[in-house]
């Protein structure tokens, strides 16, 4: 089954919706190009992100190894390159007269240069940042909640630290020349997750997510009690272990490996520290249909 749908016009993620589906599920499958992908049968998942013994990841998703990759510097999605072209942004809704050629963001990453930090890097949210024109990454590849962001022409960039006393998880906005580029982090490997059913809102399943690909903001907006809800358009393998469907019954395999496109919905209470991740939404999943994955939070 095919879902595609924009967020919002500046969004260029077309997002699809495929299922690599269990072996057990004794039917024929459609073409993968048409939203379906062939049952597996004795696949894994390799140490580069790579299905063994039949279609791979990466050739649908491109995943990468880890969320942060550590070698390559472009990879491409459809034929093109991941890198966004030079872009230029201003400091002026600060008050500065600067303005700055941005060169190698990803098409995924938002741009913080010089004086300028986009209005999209919201305190309480987790993000990768990482040195424009190469491939380091801040804090050892870490991803962290961001604390606050400074006011002035350099501005101070704070991010959560474990030590109590003090805090060295900080940067200058100005500091690296190149600027750096901030991807937010809605899911991680490990996030335990309830299976809902969208028809009549009730759990079906529950299971574990086990890697993760591209995240890209497509939506932000505050809501009127001052929560900051952010849409996340993201891809990932899970493990889905069906509970029963709807009418009480266990289906004879009932334990799947899926491959998916959903949105994440993360939202920060304006008295709340953190932003924490909701849902997954706009999932079709096997003999189910129309569900949504509700995170486990703590």
């Amino acid at each position: 089954m095919e879902n595609t749908f924009y967020d919002n016009e500046d969004s260029d993620i077309a997002l699809e919706i495929r299922t690599l589906v269990h072996p057990g599920q004794h039917r024929e499958f459609e073409d993968p190009i048409h939203g379906v992908l062939h049952a597996l049968s004795s696949l894994s998942i390799g140490e580069n992100g790579e299905v063994n013994e039949g279609p791979k990841l990466k050739e649908y998703y491109n995943f990468p190894d880890t969320l942060v990759e550590e070698e390559s510097t472009t990879s491409t999605r459809g034929g093109s390159e991941e890198f966004d072209d030079v872009i230029v942004v201003s400091g002026k809704d600060d008050g500065f007269t600067t303005e700055y050629a941005v060169r190698g963001l990803k098409k995924h990453e938002l741009p913080v240069i010089g004086t300028y930090v986009d209005k999209r890097v919201v305190p309480g949210f987790k993000y990768a940042v990482r040195k424009l024109g190469t491939e380091s990454y801040l804090f050892k590849k870490q991803t962290l909640a961001l604390q606050r962001v400074g006011i002035g022409y350099g501005k101070r960039i704070t991010f959560e630290s474990q030590l109590k006393n003090s805090n060295d998880n900080y940067f200058y906005s100005d500091t690296f020349p190149a600027g750096y580029g901030f991807s937010v982090v809605a899911i991680a490997d490990g996030d335990a997750f309830t299976v809902v059913d969208d028809d009549d809102d009730a759990p079906v399943g529950e299971g574990v997510i086990t890697q993760v690909g591209l995240q890209k903001e497509i939506s932000s907006h505050v809501e009127e009690d001052g929560s900051v809800v952010k849409r996340v358009a993201v891809q990932f393998c899970c493990d889905v272990k069906y509970g029963s469907n709807k009418h009480g019954l266990l289906p004879l395999f009932h334990e799947y490996t899926l491959l998916l496109n959903g949105v994440a919905v993360m939202v920060k209470r304006k008295a709340g520290r953190l932003a924490e991740t909701e849902s997954i939404e706009q999932l079709e999943l096997p003999l189910l249909g129309s569900c949504r994955l509700q995170l486990t939070q703590g």
